[in-house]
């Protein structure tokens, strides 16, 4: 994330419905310190429920995953194709 302290917060939208919620979010240059609403988005104007207001929290726990896991495509897609050709 490019944000970093007395920087402008990264503007964004919320991932947990399909609302998409404007977030403002504000970073050390690594983590995610605080998630505010967006007051100049559309669909919130600033506000947040409960779930947008614990992005931050959610970004910042010790049990989250540090990156996606990679898997090569034909690793992953063969045996769904496997399956579906023999159909």
């Amino acid at each position: 994330m490019a944000a970093g302290p007395g920087s402008e917060p990264v503007r964004t939208v919320g991932s947990y419905c399909g609302v998409g919620c404007g977030l403002a979010v504000e970073t050390d240059g690594r983590q995610v310190r605080k998630v505010s609403g967006d007051k100049a988005h559309p669909a919130n104007g600033g506000r947040l429920c409960t779930k947008g207001a614990t992005h931050a929290d959610m970004m910042a726990r010790s049990s989250r995953s540090p990156a996606a896991k990679r898997w090569p495509w034909c690793a992953s897609g063969s045996p769904a194709a496997t399956r579906s050709l023999k159909r």
